[in-house]
């Protein structure tokens, strides 16, 4: 074993996923035909986040979501129980012309099972009715621009629409 390698085979640097989807592709329905009555989240979207460490009210953030208007939308910033350094960010911008719904969730996998992580957010992704984007990376920019990292400048709201970060401090 590689020493800048943990015993999966993957180097110790964190892992940085950003996922397109859409909002109704984190929640798992009771009945398939029947949109309302949720029956909780993405079962290899939650698997991720017990592996990390978070725990995410997806219905919660689902309905939010829908019952928003049009040009508005949180950046919700949910950090590890764990406290290695782990999170995730799910950017809930509602585009006044998006009509699939479609939001970012961001990862940063630094200390946690990197193998589930990717493997349970490929899953998630791969089954995921809208697919509009799947991005791996050692360092996302992407992501910093969510965290609000100073070094990257720029709002990471649309047409200049101002977004508040919501933390979830170990929920």
């Amino acid at each position: 074993m590689n020493p800048a390698q943990d015993d999966d085979g993957f180097e110790t640097r964190s892992r940085e996923f950003c996922l397109d989807v859409s909002i109704t592709d984190v929640i798992r329905w009771a009945n398939p035909l029947d949109d309302d009555r949720p029956a909780g989240p993405n079962l290899h979207l939650q698997a991720v986040c017990d592996a990390i460490g978070i725990a995410p009210d997806w219905i919660r953030h689902y309905d939010d979501y829908l019952d928003g208007p049009r040009e508005s939308g949180h950046i919700h910033i949910h950090r590890s129980r764990l406290a290695n350094g782990d999170l995730l960010v799910l950017d809930a911008f509602r585009d006044l012309y998006d009509q699939q719904d479609m939001i970012v969730i961001a990862v940063r996998c630094k200390s946690g099972p990197r193998k589930t992580v990717r493997d349970g957010l490929r899953r998630f992704f791969d089954g995921a009715r809208e697919q509009a984007g799947y991005e791996e990376r050692w360092f996302s920019e992407r992501l910093a621009r969510l965290l609000g990292t100073p070094e990257l400048p720029g709002d990471p709201s649309t047409d200049g629409v101002r977004r508040i970060r919501t933390y979830h401090e170990y929920d």
